[in-house]
């Protein structure tokens, strides 16, 4: 297996992710602060951009059925940036427990515990995201394969967002979020590639809301 080192990863033994192919074959690992500013590796005398594993989740409010929005952290990949609750999937995690780490560092959802986000998150879909497809994103050598989730909570007053991770929490109507991704006002790119992984995501989303609101 391929092994990616850097002096940073030796000295701080920071997060370390799994580096793939686009077929998805592995690579090695290489840590999360040495990933946002690599540009490709060479394998074989191919140079190429390696992929990541990422998750994110459509928060949503059971009463008004709008989805938080955060204003990512100065201190983090992409800051200043809108996102939904978003992370990497480390080396060792699944999906889903990524998922649940991520929600918990940044949006600190009081009554939620490990057991509920586990019982209440659904999964919705995957998207190949090519940052350097992007409107606004010419260049960032970025690629995630990423895991999408919903979860409806009870009230959105529970959401309490840690700030060295997020700068502030608003909340979005539902298609006036969709509008807002086709048109890359959002950090993860949707683009002629992606664009129908995507959809599928906003229907599986739109299940969950109904499914969910209807049974409360």
């Amino acid at each position: 297996m391929y092994k990616v080192y850097s002096e940073m990863a030796e000295k701080q033994k920071p997060e370390e992710l799994i580096i793939y192919t686009e077929d998805k074959k592995a690579l090695g690992t290489l840590s999360k602060g040495t990933y946002d500013k690599i540009k490709e590796i060479t394998i074989g005398g191919n140079k190429i951009v390696p992929w990541v594993e990422c998750v994110t989740c459509f928060i949503i409010d059971k009463k008004t059925k709008e989805v938080a929005i955060q204003l990512r952290g100065m201190d983090e990949i992409d800051p200043g940036e809108f996102d939904l609750c978003s992370g990497h999937v480390s080396a060792g995690e699944i999906n889903k427990i990524a998922m649940i780490r991520e929600i918990k560092e940044e949006m600190l959802m009081e009554g939620y515990d490990n057991d509920r986000l586990a019982r209440d998150l659904v999964f919705c879909g995957k998207v190949k995201m090519d940052f350097s497809k992007a409107k606004s994103r010419k260049g960032k050598k970025i690629r995630c394969f990423t895991t999408a989730y919903a979860i409806v909570i009870d009230d959105k007053e529970v959401v309490s967002p840690n700030q060295k991770a997020v700068l502030k929490v608003g909340w979005m109507n539902f298609d006036r979020l969709k509008d807002e991704i086709r048109n890359s006002n959002f950090r993860f790119p949707y683009t002629v590639e992606n664009c129908n992984q995507y959809e599928r995501v906003f229907e599986n989303v739109e299940k969950v809301i109904r499914r969910k609101i209807k049974s409360s």
